[in-house]
């Protein structure tokens, strides 16, 4: 196995690991509101998208390169993986514990998971992806990047402002 194969399949275990983590963590509070932790993750894709976009972040080139051949490809993993790490995590244990709001984290996490396909799939087509590299410059991909974080954040904290408000 070469080694970015190796550092591949460590960082994948890391990221279910870490999904599972939290899917417990969160399935084990009392209370477990939805769009709370939809209000963050909306903040963070905020945030993540607005340094993106700012040229502050992305004016060397080996930062730009970086951000759309790695972080890109960390960000659709990572979003794959600890879904299903937190929803298969939560899935057994709640076999074994009795958690307070292990179903509620379970819908969650795979209503989460649907939403975010067709939007990583986008992210794959103009940033990620080989035809991306060799027929999108660089500029264009580290703003398609930046563009697919601040609209799926306000997307998250959207749902999660309607979701607190029917509530």
């Amino acid at each position: 196995m070469r080694v970015s194969n190796r550092l591949f399949a460590i960082l994948a275990f890391l990221m279910f690991c870490i999904g599972g983590l939290l899917g417990f963590y969160i399935s084990s509070m009392s209370k477990f509101a939805s769009y709370k932790l939809m209000s963050v993750l909306g903040n963070l894709f905020n945030i993540t998208g607005a340094l993106l976009l700012s040229n502050i972040v992305l004016s060397n080139k080996k930062v730009k390169t970086f951000i759309c051949d790695v972080f890109a490809g960390f960000v659709l993993w990572g979003h794959l993986l600890i879904s299903i790490g937190a929803y298969v995590i939560v899935f057994i244990v709640s076999f074994f514990y009795n958690l307070p709001s292990s179903n509620h984290v379970m819908s969650f996490v795979l209503c989460y998971f649907f939403y975010m396909l067709l939007p990583l799939i986008v992210v794959d087509e103009y940033v990620f992806s080989v035809q991306a590299r060799i027929n999108i410059p660089l500029d264009s991909r580290a703003n398609y990047l930046g563009v697919f974080f601040v609209f799926s954040g306000l997307l998250v904290q959207l749902v999660g402002s309607i979701k607190d408000f029917m509530s």
